[in-house]
């Protein structure tokens, strides 16, 4: 039973490391098209 507790313990730990990883992955993701943006925008005004 002990072992059973410590996989599933596993189970979870990974799937909170692969969850930080997607939300980090996403947040890059979104700052990369923030920054573009923010980017061609400023381009786009200072011509």
């Amino acid at each position: 039973e002990l072992k059973m507790l410590a996989q599933s313990n596993d189970v979870k730990a990974f799937q909170l490391a692969a969850m930080k990883v997607a939300a980090v992955v996403a947040n890059d993701a979104l700052m990369a098209s923030v920054l573009d943006e923010g980017a061609s925008g400023f381009w786009a005004t200072h011509q």
